[in-house]
């Protein structure tokens, strides 16, 4: 027994993390097995009067929720389960399924992608934001003014790509900037300035610390520093992760629930007008700019009060930002023509169609999209010479393959699903079961779906929220005979409210990489930009929101 006891110790922790991940594996499993069980279960028990199509169209959603929520796969995954459950289910057949993941909205955001990837590429991002920091930090670089150049700059890029492409990017400047701040010992000139009045007004130091301990008084003065620095950069890196979320919602391509909503509401109201590019700016920005204004004041209230002002331009200054610009060099060809086509596809979103007056589409019978435009600067970015190196192009395909090809399925995941839905009738059947939301008031209702979505998307993809609620939110709306896009709009900016955990979204734990912030950091901060985001959701939507979109409202019912 002697001998084989200590073999026995030596297999117990073996043993332990074997056990460990066979628990672990059967966890997988089971959450795997949930989807088709709870689609088997409903085909069992639940009649639906709109006939069998639709009882099957309801497994699926079903099985698609558990999969997107729980994540047994990847998300991507999940959303290329519809391609085989329709047509085995007689939902829809093959080719009717296939064409939802490749609809004008999928091409627009494969052309943003190449676009991102452009400007990436080129450093273009790292210049346009530290041009904002600099314009905005003035020459005495004051660090509030700053903290609000690190909101907006990540801001303004993330209107034009994905928020995490644009944090991806906008976090690695924002660290090289931040270096200075790593060293902890206190700035001698800093110190030296310390005197009575200072101490006391600025680092809160009693005044008989300062009489009696000078000792004493250094080591305050210096662990205060090294506090206020500390918090200063939380307050960037947050900054930046939020500020890529607030700027994400000023454009259709600024985040992808943007995207799902012209998609999944030009698949369920066909003969509506689409939502535009120049529309949505129209209500997006009014909500955007004061919402980027609100979150700039938080974050300087939180992390750089007035008292931390001087302690920070003890190790802030504008030549450290000068010479991150200047380290760019002057622009190259490359870098300018990825602007210029920047500029002119901007220009051309917002001019495709203007409503009152004819867009460039307008002119060419209204055939092209935003989506053509997009595709078409693509396309000129692999043909013409970056001008570095021979032979290489502006775009490659070596670069190119790091799109995010996952979005873009999820994308055709979500329309093929709203298409299944409208198909076989359970559109009709949610809308029936939802006029209970009849009695709840008018002004209550877009708290409650806002809310709703905003805890929901804490521990769910934002894309996945979006392409698994809207379809259902569109037939609320229409079941207590709201327009759809009371409902719907809210619902999708919600979807972008991911303030609280790192796993909520990539930006979040892109900023918690970093190693400057906590988890318990984003708790205060994500809970007052999702209270704000809502407040601001039930004011605007029903008064500034349906003015650029209520075009669409007397075709909504010609379905």
């Amino acid at each position: 027994m002697a001998d084989t006891s200590p073999l026995l110790g030596m297999r117990s922790p073996s043993r332990r993390r074997f056990m460990g991940q066979s628990l672990k594996s059967l966890k997988t499993e089971l959450v795997v097995v949930s989807g088709p069980l709870a689609m088997v279960l409903i085909l069992n028990f639940v009649k639906i009067e709109e006939g069998p199509k639709a009882a099957h169209m309801l497994g699926a959603l079903v099985w698609l929720g558990l999969w997107w929520i729980l994540e047994p796969v990847p998300l991507c995954v999940t959303a290329l389960v519809p391609l085989v459950l329709f047509p085995i289910l007689r939902i829809m057949d093959a080719n009717e399924v296939a064409r939802e993941y490749t609809n004008d909205t999928v091409t627009l955001m494969l052309g943003t992608f190449i676009l991102a990837l452009a400007i990436q590429r080129f450093n273009l991002h790292k210049r346009i934001a530290l041009r904002i920091l600099l314009f905005l930090g003035g020459k005495s670089m004051d660090p509030r003014l700053v903290l609000l150049g690190f909101c907006a700059g990540p801001a303004f890029v993330s209107m034009w790509m994905s928020n995490t492409a644009a944090a991806i990017m906008m976090i690695p400047m924002a660290t090289g900037v931040l270096k200075p701040f790593e060293v902890d010992d206190p700035d001698p000139a800093l110190c030296r300035s310390c005197s009575r009045s200072y101490s006391q007004k600025h680092l809160a130091i009693p005044e008989s610390d300062i009489m009696d301990d000078p000792e004493a008084l250094a080591k305050q003065q210096a662990t205060r520093a090294i506090e206020v620095k500390k918090n200063f950069c939380k307050g960037v890196v947050l900054g930046i992760v939020y500020g890529t979320a607030v700027g994400g919602l000023a454009t259709i391509t600024g985040c992808g629930p943007n995207l799902v909503l012209p998609g999944i509401y030009s698949s369920r109201f066909p003969k509506a007008p689409p939502i535009g590019y120049f529309q949505w700016m129209l209500f997006a920005i009014p909500i955007a700019v004061p919402y980027l204004l609100f979150l700039w004041l938080m974050l300087c209230y939180f992390y750089c009060p007035s008292s931390s002002v001087e302690i920070i331009k003890a190790r802030f200054s504008r030549q450290l930002v000068e010479r991150e610009y200047q380290n760019l060099g002057s622009m190259s060809f490359a870098e300018k023509f990825v602007g210029i086509s920047f500029v002119t596809l901007v220009f051309l979103w917002c001019t495709r169609s203007l409503g009152t007056v004819p867009g460039w589409s307008d002119l060419l019978g209204g055939y092209p999209d935003e989506g053509t435009a997009s595709i078409m600067v693509a396309i000129i970015f692999f043909i013409v010479p970056s001008g570095q190196e021979h032979g290489q192009k502006i775009m490659d395909w070596s670069t190119a393959k790091k799109l995010h090809w996952d979005v873009m399925i999820l994308l055709g995941g979500g329309f093929a699903l709203s298409a299944g839905i409208v198909k076989t009738g359970l559109d009709v059947w949610l809308g029936s079961h939802m006029e209970i939301l009849k009695s709840v008031p008018y002004f209550l209702l877009i708290p409650v779906v806002a809310l709703f979505v905003n805890v929901t998307t804490e521990f769910v993809s934002n894309v996945a929220t979006a392409t698994l609620f809207l379809p259902i939110v569109a037939e609320v709306a229409i079941s207590i005979g709201q327009h759809p896009l009371l409902l719907m709009i809210p619902a999708t900016f919600s979807c972008n409210y991911s303030f609280i955990l790192p796993i909520a979204t990539p930006p979040n734990a892109v900023a918690h990489s970093t190693g400057y912030t906590k988890p318990v950091d984003m708790i205060l901060p994500g809970f007052l930009m999702k209270v704000v985001g809502v407040a601001f959701l039930t004011v605007l939507t029903p008064t500034l929101g349906m003015r650029p979109l209520s075009q669409n409202f007397r075709y909504i019912f010609l379905h």
